[in-house]
């Protein structure tokens, strides 16, 4: 019996090691820049979020340096929506979370218009119902609007 408890633990090092060696990516990350805007448009850009069995929930925060705000909006396949506009006078940045299950997803980001371009990173991604919750490796998102 003690031989086995020690085999398991070291199996559980091993492993653990190996976990924190590796390059996992365990969020979607872009940078992007949105486009020049006027009295008329706010310019969107739009990804496409494809979360597998066992999502919980969907995540996406936002953040610049350049504008005074940005927003990021999570909307579920039947439209349903969270959103989270992030200020450059705060100093954490809010992240939209919407409860979710497997499905198509769509993330967008836009900002208030203004006569110049804005970069912006976002991070995104299908999380599982864990405590606290892991997001799910490899990347599900792709970029499908870029204004």
């Amino acid at each position: 019996m003690k031989a086995a408890t020690s085999r398991i633990v070291t199996v559980m090092v091993c492993a653990s090691g190996a976990l924190i060696n590796s390059p996992l990516t365990l969020a979607d990350n872009f940078a992007g820049t949105l486009g020049t805007g006027n009295v008329n448009i706010e310019p969107t850009d739009v990804y496409a979020l494809t979360c597998p069995i066992g999502t919980a929930s969907v995540r996406a925060r936002a953040t610049t340096t350049q504008a005074d705000q940005i927003v990021v909006q999570v909307i579920n396949p039947n439209g349903l929506a969270r959103t989270a506009v992030s200020l450059l006078t705060t100093r954490a940045t809010p992240t939209a979370v919407l409860a979710g299950r497997a499905g198509n997803y769509l993330v967008t980001v836009h900002k208030s218009p203004t006569i110049s371009p804005v970069s912006y990173n976002i991070t995104l991604d299908c999380f599982n119902a864990s405590i606290p919750a892991v997001a799910f490796l490899n990347n599900q998102s792709l970029l499908v609007q870029d204004q």
